[in-house]
């Protein structure tokens, strides 16, 4: 039997302050829950220069909090 892990990210146009923290929230759920535990995440390509850091704190703590 294979085992496979997704390694994809969050896109990075949701650490722009046009998406909603709440947004990017239900989102990072959303992946978790379709995927989990067989999920790496990460930021796709990296995280914009007008990105907002705050929110990258956010999905970790979203991550961290996480119950199947």
């Amino acid at each position: 039997m294979r085992r496979m892990v997704l390694f994809d990210g969050l896109p990075a146009t949701l650490f722009l302050d046009m998406v909603t923290k709440q947004e990017l929230e239900d989102f990072t759920r959303k992946i978790l829950r379709l995927f989990s535990p067989k999920i790496i995440l990460e930021i796709s390509d990296q995280l914009p220069p007008n990105g907002y850091i705050g929110k990258v704190q956010m999905v970790s703590d979203v991550v961290e909090g996480f119950a199947p």
